[in-house]
């Protein structure tokens, strides 16, 4: 009797949770992380004070910030004649990322098909061990860049049980029934910057989302992730190729 309830409990929690459909929530970017990606705003806005005069007073700091802004201009300039070095460099929440040879390869390729960039990485042998964007700068100015990208890849991982997953109470069932499905949410950001005086270029995304069936026993949620998050690089650097292409001067 026991055995035959406890049957019932699970195909009613197997179909409950089968219901619902899997959509990861967007990936979190860590402020830490953030803060490495590009320049911290510091403008004198008030943030006490009464009506109109707290309004004026925000706004007249907001104008002479967005005027010292706008007075930053192009230091480099894209093309074929004279190309330009490119600083890369992946940042994660506790530092710089070591970038695998493989990605490095794709960067490459990628990159200076355009003819106007020369790719150089950004190592974190020459960074403190918690550096931060101004930090990320000095260091492309030691490699003597003129330009750095700055990138940085999160996911989010959402997983549930499908009615296949009753077959798990076989001795087979975990190998052979589907019973467990999974989807990522991967995202890729990045923001290139010009190296003498923090002109920002552009900046780049790329997206990734995947979804898969699998028994519980061949479920890999780290080469889920991990394939989903190089999908969302993967379409960065098509995107930063277009952007490069777009600084091309008009003629």
């Amino acid at each position: 009797m026991r055995k035959t309830v406890l049957v019932c409990v699970c195909m009613v929690f197997v179909l409950l949770t089968g219901c619902r459909s899997l959509h990861p929530d967007p990936p979190h970017f860590d402020p830490a992380l953030r803060a490495r990606l590009a320049p911290p705003f510091h403008t004198s806005v008030p943030r006490s004070g009464n009506g109109a005069a707290l309004f004026t007073a925000q706004r007249e700091a907001t104008n002479k910030a967005v005027a010292e802004i706008l007075k930053i201009k192009p230091a480099v300039e894209f093309s074929k004649e004279k190309p330009i070095t490119l600083a890369i460099a992946e940042v994660g929440t506790t530092g710089v990322e070591t970038i695998r040879q493989g990605d490095k390869d794709a960067w490459r390729k990628a990159v200076e098909e355009t003819g106007m960039v020369k790719v150089i990485f950004i190592s974190s042998v020459i960074l403190s061990a918690n550096p931060g964007f101004h930090e990320m700068r000095l260091a492309a100015a030691r490699l003597h860049a003129d330009v750095m990208l700055l990138y940085a890849v999160a996911d989010s991982y959402e997983s549930r049980v499908n009615l296949s997953a009753i077959l798990y109470a076989t001795i087979v069932g975990t190998s052979f029934a589907p019973g467990n499905e999974a989807a990522v949410l991967a995202f890729a950001k990045g923001a290139c910057f010009d190296v003498e005086n923090e002109f920002l270029e552009f900046t780049v995304e790329g997206e990734d989302e995947r979804k898969t069936t699998r028994p519980y026993y061949f479920l890999d949620k780290k080469q889920l992730q991990l394939d989903s998050r190089k999908a969302a690089l993967g379409i960065l650097r098509e995107e930063t190729v277009r952007a490069v292409k777009s600084r091309a001067p008009k003629r």
